[in-house]
């Protein structure tokens, strides 16, 4: 790992990262709102994502088949559009985490968290000394291609991207009050789906178990008093308005169904008027 002191070269000037919209959006105390962009890889998504009026988009790493070149294109666009890049990673894989972050992903988030030894070192792979072990390179998009003086991006690095988890099965919410106390994870969500499968409740958003659960994950990441719970909207297992999502103490959402949902929806609904009005000018 190369040492955090050096300045940039002469004559350049210390650039330090660009802002973590999310970040801001929080901090300001708003609701910050993420788009998904599902299966798709093209920039165009996120482009569209940030046209909505979205703080975020979420790029899905644990159940699609992107590469990291189809990652770095997404996040590269996500920058240019000034929205924040979330990427959800499948596991807990420190090399995984290093390279995204080096591609300049403002945000990694892992869900299924179930202690806080998994918290720590999610923690840990993400943060620069003396927060953690990330390892620095001076190359890298993330640090502008060695623009930047190595001090202040560590520094900044630290300040700006986001720790982002979630507690969806049984383990974790029976240790939910221990991870989190963790100190370094950001934004902390709820996996409604995940539990309500756990709970053998799938369709039963109202069901006691399924909202005694979802309260206990509430009220532990909102005990400390500071601002990081994120809660789904548009879900079927937690149905609740955006109004209501706030009252609870959410700072992060993301915008439900999927886009390959609201395509689809859309072009059925448009295909289904399209023959019916042709049915009723041939009858």
């Amino acid at each position: 790992m190369l040492p955090i002191e050096e300045s940039p070269q002469s004559g350049q000037e210390a650039e330090v990262g660009v802002e973590n919209r999310v970040r801001r959006v929080i901090d300001e105390g708003g609701l910050a709102i993420g788009g998904l962009t599902g299966s798709f890889t093209d920039p165009t998504i996120v482009e569209l994502i940030a046209l909505a009026g979205c703080d975020a988009a979420l790029i899905d790493l644990e159940h699609h088949p992107f590469d990291l070149r189809d990652v770095q294109g997404l996040v590269v666009t996500a920058r240019s559009v000034g929205i924040t890049s979330i990427v959800r990673i499948p596991s807990l894989d420190p090399p995984l985490i290093l390279r995204l972050l080096d591609l300049g992903t403002e945000c990694i988030q892992l869900d299924g968290i179930t202690t806080a030894a998994e918290a720590r070192a999610l923690v840990d792979a993400m943060k620069f000394p003396p927060l953690g072990s990330r390892g620095l390179i001076w190359n890298s998009r993330a640090a502008n291609y060695g623009r930047v003086s190595k001090k202040e991006y560590a520094e900044d690095a630290n300040r700006t991207v986001l720790v982002k988890i979630s507690i969806d099965s049984q383990e974790g919410l029976d240790n939910v009050e221990e991870i989190a106390a963790v100190e370094g994870v950001d934004i902390i969500g709820v996996g409604a789906h995940d539990l309500s499968l756990v709970l053998d409740v799938v369709g039963r958003p109202d069901h006691p178990q399924l909202v005694a659960a979802i309260d206990r994950v509430i009220a532990a990441v909102t005990a400390d008093g500071r601002r990081r719970l994120a809660l789904p909207l548009g879900s079927s297992a937690y149905p609740r308005t955006a109004a209501e999502l706030v009252a609870r103490g959410a700072v992060y959402t993301n915008l439900s169904p999927h886009p390959e949902e609201r395509l689809l929806r859309s072009l059925t609904e448009q295909a289904a008027g399209v023959r019916a009005a042709i049915g009723r000018g041939l009858a």
